[in-house]
């Protein structure tokens, strides 16, 4: 654990994916952290949280 997560534990997992190897989960990251996708992450979890 790090110092900037410890004071907001315990966490509660909501989303997880699997890769089939190192370049496949490299690349999904990579993809996640662009703009377009951050967007659609963000309204995924504002529906998912708010019901």
């Amino acid at each position: 654990m790090v110092l900037s997560t410890r004071l907001r534990i315990p966490f509660e997992l909501i989303s997880w994916e699997g890769c089939l190897n190192q370049a496949d989960a490299t690349q999904r990251e990579k993809y996640l952290k662009t703009a377009w996708d951050k967007r659609y992450i963000k309204n995924r979890l504002r529906n998912y949280l708010t019901g």
